[in-house]
């Protein structure tokens, strides 16, 4: 693949980590842009610094809050949240969810080709999952080609979207990120999904669900969860993917915070 500049959007979450290390990885010039919208908590923005200081890719806090609106991670509404996963399946089926903000992803995407084109990069990258898809409409790759042909066109010129892991199942994506190295994976030890903004994700809500799940299925345990046992002494769950050698090799993988302080 040719080598070029990319401006990464990036959340500091799981899949937008993955997708940095596959960039990095591949041999691009990156930037990566986290967006400060008025989200109901911060936190993602400080593990996005830590993030792109552990991949070496220059970093920077866009700020624009008090615009979007709907959702409950902005409205301060309750979350859903469920039993387990499975519970969760049965009950939310393909309906959208209620952390869904409204044509947020177009308005990142926007943003992010601004922020890409002020600077020569015709090239922007998300990490939108396929797992996503029925529960938040702007995460499917039909979005993503549409976006890409509307910022084309607002721009005059060819412009492109790289959603790299648009098709990959949760389980597949953690695979991946496993097999781009060690790096990566202490990376993802601070990476954050709960909607609740909390450490460790102690409230079942959809995003924590499909992370853990992903990890189950893909047998390997979750860095973040290893790390708040390593940090707070919490308790690990008691599954196939939390066995002593595959937590005793990541515990030896994961860096230490101060170095990030």
């Amino acid at each position: 693949m040719k080598k070029t500049k990319k401006v990464v959007v990036f959340s500091g979450g799981q899949d937008s980590t993955t997708c940095l290390f596959m960039e990095k990885a591949a041999g691009h010039d990156l930037i990566a842009v986290t967006y400060n919208y008025g989200q109901r908590h911060k936190v993602e923005c400080e593990a996005a610094r830590i993030i792109a200081k552990i991949a070496g890719v220059p970093h920077e806090v866009i700020n624009f809050p008090e615009v979007l609106r709907g959702g409950t991670l902005l409205d301060g509404g309750d979350l859903h949240t469920y039993k387990d996963y499975q519970t969760m399946v049965e009950e939310v089926g393909d309906s959208v969810e209620n952390t869904y903000v409204p044509v947020r992803n177009m308005v990142f995407l926007s943003l992010a080709a601004n922020y890409a084109l002020s600077r020569g990069i015709d090239f922007i990258v998300t990490g939108v999952c396929g797992s996503d898809t029925a529960n938040y409409p702007d995460c499917s790759l039909e979005f993503i080609k549409k976006a890409e042909e509307a910022l084309s066109a607002a721009y005059g010129n060819e412009f492109f979207i790289d959603a790299p892991i648009a098709k990959l199942s949760k389980k597949e994506i953690v695979r991946k990120a496993w097999d781009l190295g060690s790096q990566c994976w202490d990376a993802l030890s601070y990476s954050h999904t709960a909607y609740s903004g909390k450490f460790p994700p102690t409230t079942k809500d959809h995003s924590t669900l499909l992370r853990e799940e992903g990890f189950r299925l893909a047998g390997l345990p979750d860095p973040m969860i290893v790390r708040a046992h390593k940090e707070l002494g919490y308790a690990l769950p008691k599954e196939d993917n939390y066995s002593d050698l595959l937590v005793k090799e990541t515990m030896n993988i994961l860096s230490d915070r101060s170095d990030y302080a």
